[in-house]
């Protein structure tokens, strides 16, 4: 009976980062060639193609070397096949020159983010997102099947902003003239805010394009609510254009507003009155009492719970 003769554990070793180093070498030069052959013949010898290309071939055989020096790995997922669109948004990112305007491409996620003039003196941003096949954006929170094309999506965006910018304006004059309490990271597409009237009240202002004025609902004890809310409807005749919303607001409702450098979150009557803080998941202690001797605010599910 024939012997099997074993093989010293160095030899192994050895002969395993072999195998590792020299597919290092191949995939990597690999990658870097078909990078470099793509900047020059695709993408105007930009630097991202070779970017790219290097770090997936590195990648690649990276995930090689993990299975050739541990045999219990698990399977390596199937490499992820390039999107059917790939050379359609980029011959339309050549056509409508907006190379200049591609902000990042994340090689994980598969999408290239463009930053995008919202006709209001900002910015916002489009995502294309290979993996999923769809654009996406910062202003309405959609998403759209790429087949619609980039052009198409981007003209789509710009009505939008169009129609939106007076909007937008207003919000803007209000997160740098009155004290925002919520939300705390707005994004183009949260048409609300909600703000301080002082220690004990607060106010929800919505804007909406088919309005030349703000609505506003204000919260608080009956007798700081119950009187300010009758004169917000005097806004829709009095509402004055040419001024800024604080100057409004003030104006006709016949209060002072606190800016955005007062801080009401540390108050106590801000807080909730039962869990001691003042923004519980991303929502705000709302829900006043509406007695005049308590006017304590609280969270919607601290007083569920």
């Amino acid at each position: 009976m024939a012997v099997e003769k074993k093989i010293p554990s160095e030899e192994i070793v050895n002969d395993k980062f072999d195998q590792a180093t020299a597919n290092l070498l191949v995939k990597t030069g690999l990658g870097l060639s078909i990078g470099i052959v793509a900047s020059a013949l695709l993408f105007k010898r930009r630097m991202w193609p070779v970017t790219f290309f290097t770090g997936a071939g590195v990648g690649a055989s990276y995930a090689d070397a993990q299975r050739i020096f541990d045999s219990t790995a698990m399977p390596v997922a199937p490499a992820r096949r390039m999107s059917k669109f790939y050379a359609q948004i980029i011959r339309e990112c050549d056509e409508l020159d907006k190379w200049s305007r591609v902000e990042s491409f994340d090689e994980k996620s598969q999408v290239m983010t463009l930053e995008q003039k919202d006709g209001s003196g900002g910015s916002y941003r489009a995502y294309v997102d290979f993996d999923r096949e769809v654009f996406s954006t910062d202003i309405d929170g959609h998403t759209t099947a790429m087949d619609t094309g980039l052009s198409s999506y981007l003209e789509k965006l710009k009505e939008i902003c169009l129609r939106m910018g007076e909007s937008w304006r207003v919000l803007d004059d209000i997160d740098g003239s009155l004290q925002v309490l919520q939300p705390q990271h707005p994004r183009r597409h949260d048409l609300w805010r909600r703000v301080a009237v002082g220690d004990l009240a607060s106010a929800l202002i919505e804007v909406s394009p088919d309005r030349y004025h703000p609505k506003v609902v204000f919260y608080g004890p009956a007798s700081i609510a119950g009187p300010l809310n009758s004169r917000a409807r005097d806004l829709r005749i009095e509402w004055d254009g040419s001024q800024g919303v604080k100057d409004n607001l003030e104006r006709v409702l016949g209060i002072e507003l606190p800016g955005p450098s007062t801080v009401y979150q540390e108050d106590g009557k801000i807080k909730c009155g039962i869990c001691l803080s003042f923004e519980d998941d991303g929502n705000i202690a709302d829900q006043v009492c509406t007695s005049d001797q308590c006017a304590q605010s609280f969270h919607r599910q601290c007083l569920i719970q």
